[in-house]
């Protein structure tokens, strides 16, 4: 173990109903990967769900520097 809580960790994925929701339902921090379109699965109902509402969207890889401040 790491020792991390489940707030600092930052989960990636682009399928929200299935990975992202299990990793927010644990209290990861999510982030929704958009720059591959064929492999992701959002719909505008997710993005109303605080369930499984990513907290962020990202397009490029390079923007999770932004995403988790370094």
């Amino acid at each position: 173990a790491l020792g991390l809580e489940p707030a600092q960790v930052l989960y990636v994925g682009s399928r929200v109903a299935g990975d992202l929701a299990v990793a927010r339902a644990i209290g990861f921090r999510t982030a929704v990967y958009a720059g591959g379109k064929l492999g992701l699965s959002l719909t505008v109902d997710d993005l109303r769900n605080p369930e499984v509402c990513p907290d962020r969207l990202v397009t490029r890889l390079s923007q999770l520097r932004d995403v988790l401040g370094i």
